[in-house]
């Protein structure tokens, strides 16, 4: 079995096709998604410099991605419902999803086909845990629970190969970490049947980064 941690690919082939989002203002609806310690800080920001609800993005770009980098994370990225529709399709269904509208293009030189063609919508996908990160293969030190000891952060980081172990997998297709403290549910994980479905369907803008299996 192959695992794979999803991302979107704006470092990638789409970096010139598609727009960045810089990051978002607060939801009225609320936002389950963050942790509330997260949720806290960002909150203080928001206080000092007020964003309009929903996305804030550059308007760098000729068309809409269905995964939209996001630099100002968590979440790292934002996805189109055609992904939500297809997940649900092959019985692999977010945990929860919330939608995020989009507040504010940046306008600039160059763009502004995005800002004249008609707004995608987009959602914050979470998922359950289903696989423990094998730390003691990548040499990074544990507590009793075997979460990661990130105080000191261990070196390098982010790991150059993350490692799981494929006995505590879960069985599911989408998922996240089980034995990692400091994510959150919204970075995603999954099977091949979930890149198989992203390349029939096309989805744009999307990357799989392999997981090697102890």
């Amino acid at each position: 079995m192959t695992f794979y941690r999803i991302s979107d690919n704006s470092f990638g082939t789409g970096g010139k096709s598609y727009p960045w989002a810089y990051g978002y203002g607060p939801l009225e609806s609320g936002m389950p998604f963050l942790h509330p310690l997260v949720l806290e800080m960002k909150q203080k920001a928001w206080e000092l410099s007020s964003r309009p609800e929903g996305i804030e993005l550059s308007n760098k770009g000729i068309k809409w991605p269905d995964v939209l980098g996001c630099g100002g994370g968590p979440p790292r990225e934002f996805y189109s419902k055609r992904v939500i529709e297809g997940l649900e399709r092959i019985g692999a269904p977010p945990y929860r999803v919330t939608h995020m509208p989009i507040g504010q293009i940046v306008e600039g030189k160059q763009g502004k086909q995005i800002s004249q063609m008609p707004r995608p919508e987009y959602y914050v996908i979470e998922t359950s845990p289903g696989i423990e990160v094998a730390w003691h293969k990548m040499g990074v030190p544990t507590d009793e629970a075997n979460n990661a000891i990130m105080k000191p952060r261990p070196k390098p980081w982010p790991p150059k190969k993350w490692k799981v172990l494929e006995t505590s997998w879960n069985g599911q297709d989408l998922f996240t970490w089980k034995n990692f403290k400091t994510t959150d549910r919204t970075d995603l994980l999954c099977t091949e049947k979930v890149k198989e479905l992203a390349e029939e369907e096309g989805w744009t803008n999307i990357a799989f980064q392999p997981l090697e299996t102890i």
